[in-house]
């Protein structure tokens, strides 16, 4: 192993930097930074409202912990007030420190090469760039939970070993409460460290883990007690179980899927001749079974952010445009089985190499770097698959991210391990013409990956940037920002209030969530144009891939006051100013927002 130096830690450091400020960068192109995107509108929500009142208050719609985001945010909204900008610029910093701290992690029991490729897996994917550039919980966990598993590795030795362990118990309990699933970070940490540490050791950290867990307990007792907290609940029917085995399915795809790169990179045979040489009848017993399931269900991404469709695009009413056309998202979806059976063989691998493993994670910094690892991931995945299985809660493909990095992280050292293992360097001969080319594998893998992640996060921030923008011109020619269906960010944001999830069943789904609130005007994509009805303004967008959005805005008139406020609005309307016909962001000089 190459020793870390703090050159590379330095130069890791600033390409996070990097990247987090393109993605910011990125979202304010397409007026997209400084607006509540997905449904982070409910964590500004408690968040503001802390700031304002000194006291925490749910909204009726978020499930996770939040608090310790919301503390963090606390002196920014403070200084700045409540602006969604600030706090957007907070988790993009966040999400560089998250980045940096997964590298460290991975140098843990990689080289610099497999470990910036597995870093630049998630950080250019699908996920990283939206996520980071909103008010979302995902990545300050994710932050957290890296941190946790790093000083969870330098635990296992060293004088300073309590006190390492001591910060990743910390960490853990901060993860959690950002988000639930952070506590899995302090179990394997809790876990590791105690099998691994010397007996003699053993009650020391069995009290620092008892008593994170204790702080863990007590924080969801105390949240689970607040007005509009959404409690868990369970469905054990048979007939659900069975409902959500394809759910579980498509989870373990995408996590394949989008740790694949790692897998592709190294276009070998090796795991495949290894498993077979160890233990063949186990090896057809998996491929077997990985064949069945993929043709029984046939697997597709869990969605929400990496759709056909792009990301999230079901927040405003109609028909999205198609982002990958039926021909490449079969193609992803083809890639997706090739990883699925691949990961699947290196699992195997990795499963009769255990053994050995542990016997040296006492002793070594690699050996144990990768037991952290593997428990963690071995804790995250069955955790995540049994939320699905037995939670009525949908499940979306961002839940996955701590998960991506460690998981190629992981397939790549198997493989490295195996394949220098079975060519030594120093019986090699001199590389042929076709070996060298292979050698840029792993960078054509990269590039195509992070171009299609690219894609997809710069359409989300086309898609909001849009939306919002649109927003506000309708607003800015008359029409009161508090009636107006401006997409689900735009209206739950704008109502002040608590959600009430089931308060009314509407079409969007968002409406019912403020069933007492008149709403007189809506945007939505062309097909949801009523018949007959003349668009009030149209809007019209571009992407990076040369995706157009389109956005209508049209009268409609839902809830209890549409008789007496909505007529009066509509026959008062004034003339929406338009911006030059050949900005990238413009409504469409042919239609504006007229008189009824």
């Amino acid at each position: 192993m190459t020793p870390l130096t703090r050159r590379e830690v330095g130069m890791v450091a600033a390409l996070s930097v990097l990247i987090a400020g393109f993605f910011v960068l990125d979202a304010a192109a397409h007026h997209a930074l400084g607006i509540p995107r997905n449904d982070d509108w409910s964590y500004y929500f408690s968040t503001f409202s802390l700031a304002a009142t000194h006291h925490y208050h749910l909204s009726g719609w978020d499930e996770s912990s939040l608090i310790l985001q919301s503390l963090f945010a606390w002196p920014l909204v403070s200084f700045f007030g409540p602006h969604y900008a600030p706090l957007q610029i907070l988790v993009a910093g966040l999400g560089a420190l998250g980045l940096t701290l997964t590298y460290l992690l991975l140098r843990r029991f990689l080289q610099p090469r497999g470990a910036t490729f597995s870093l630049l897996v998630l950080a250019l994917g699908p996920l990283f760039g939206s996520l980071s550039t909103s008010f979302m919980t995902d990545v300050p966990a994710f932050a957290a939970a890296m941190g946790s598993l790093y000083a969870g590795t330098r635990a296992l030795r060293g004088r300073t070993r309590d006190l390492w362990f001591t910060l990743a118990v910390l960490l853990g309990v901060g993860a959690f409460m950002i988000r639930q699933v952070g506590a899995v970070a302090l179990l394997a940490v809790v876990v590791s460290v105690f099998v691994l540490r010397p007996k003699a050791e053993r009650l020391v950290i069995g009290a620092i883990g008892v008593a994170g867990f204790a702080l863990v307990w007590g924080y969801n007792h105390w949240q689970s007690h607040l007005t509009n907290a959404k409690n868990l609940r369970l469905d054990l029917a048979l007939s659900f179980l069975q409902s959500r085995v394809g759910w579980d399915v498509n989870l373990l795809f995408t996590l394949c899927l989008f740790a694949g790169p790692a897998l592709l990179a190294w276009h070998t045979t090796t795991p495949w001749r290894r498993a077979w040489a160890r233990a063949p009848k186990t090896l057809s017993t998996v491929v077997a079974a990985v064949a069945v399931v993929l043709l029984w269900y046939r697997p597709s991404p869990s969605g929400n952010y990496f759709t056909p469709l792009g990301a999230y695009s079901n927040t405003v009413l109609g028909h999205p445009p198609v982002l990958f056309s039926s021909v490449l998202w079969d193609l992803i979806r083809l890639v997706g089985w090739a990883c699925t059976f691949q990961m699947a063989v290196v699992a195997l691998n990795g499963v009769l190499l255990a053994p050995g493993i542990l016997h040296r994670a006492r002793n070594t910094d690699r050996a144990g770097g990768i037991t952290v690892i593997s428990t963690y991931l071995v804790f995250f995945v069955g955790a995540e698959l049994l939320y699905v299985l037995v939670v009525p809660q949908f499940f979306f493909d961002r839940y996955l991210l701590p998960a991506i990095p460690l998981t190629a992280g992981l397939a790549w050292a198997a493989i490295e391990s195996m394949t220098h293992e079975r060519r030594p360097r120093a019986r090699r001969a001199a590389p042929s013409p076709l070996a060298r080319a292979a050698r840029a594998m792993p960078l054509v893998v990269l590039i195509l990956f992070s171009a299609v992640g690219v894609i997809v996060v710069d359409d989300a921030a086309t898609l909001d940037g849009a939306q919002w923008h649109f927003d506000t011109m309708i607003v800015a020619s008359g029409i009161p920002a508090s009636r107006l269906d401006g997409g689900f960010d735009w209206y739950a944001s704008l109502q002040g209030i608590p959600a009430f999830p089931g308060g009314g069943i509407r079409k969007p789904f968002w409406l019912g969530l403020f069933p007492n609130h008149t709403t007189c005007e809506e945007i939505g994509y062309p097909s949801a144009l009523p018949p007959g009805e003349t668009p009030l303004a149209t809007y019209v967008a571009h992407g990076l891939a040369g995706e157009t959005v389109t956005l209508v805005a049209y009268k409609i008139g839902i809830g209890p006051h549409v008789k007496g406020m909505c007529p009066p609005l509509w026959a008062s309307h004034h003339q929406i100013v338009t911006r030059p016909a050949g900005s990238s962001h413009s409504p469409s000089p042919s239609t504006t927002l007229k008189a009824s």
